[in-house]
């Protein structure tokens, strides 16, 4: 929390790196099940980063993966869904198919599909995902 007061006073709320803060600490809360403080600062990180980066920035889809990670977990699948779609497809835009944010963003979406019984949308996903990384090495 101090790291996120000295950059919110030293860079101001506008700052990527403000914006990286209540990320982390978001994730900080999700990864030890407080819903309620998380939600509200992926949101603000998400606002913050599209405002300042704009919506073709990694840091951005970084956002919306993040935000479709918090409400999967909370069983909102209508909401997760289209947030991995838009992370996956600004990855895929920006840095490439070799990206390894790429990658993963397919595999949050393979994993996603599978938890919901959609095993037709997850398989050919999951073959991509496989293909790329045997190419990589």
């Amino acid at each position: 929390m101090e790291a996120l007061l000295i950059r919110k006073k030293v860079l101001g709320k506008e700052h990527p790196e403000y914006a990286t803060s209540l990320n982390n600490i978001a994730m900080f809360y999700f990864e030890r099940g407080n819903a309620k403080k998380a939600e509200p600062l992926c949101l603000e990180a998400l606002s913050i980063r599209k405002k300042v980066l704009g919506e073709e920035h990694p840091d951005y889809a970084i956002s919306l993966a993040n935000l479709a990670l918090f409400y999967n977990d909370q069983g909102n699948a209508k909401k997760t869904e289209p947030l991995y779609l838009e992370a996956l497809s600004i990855f895929k835009k920006v840095l490439g198919e070799q990206h390894p944010n790429y990658t993963t963003s397919l595999n949050n979406l393979v994993m996603f599909y599978d938890e919901q019984g959609y095993a037709l949308k997850a398989e050919p996903l999951f073959l991509e995902a496989l293909s790329i990384r045997k190419n990589i090495r």
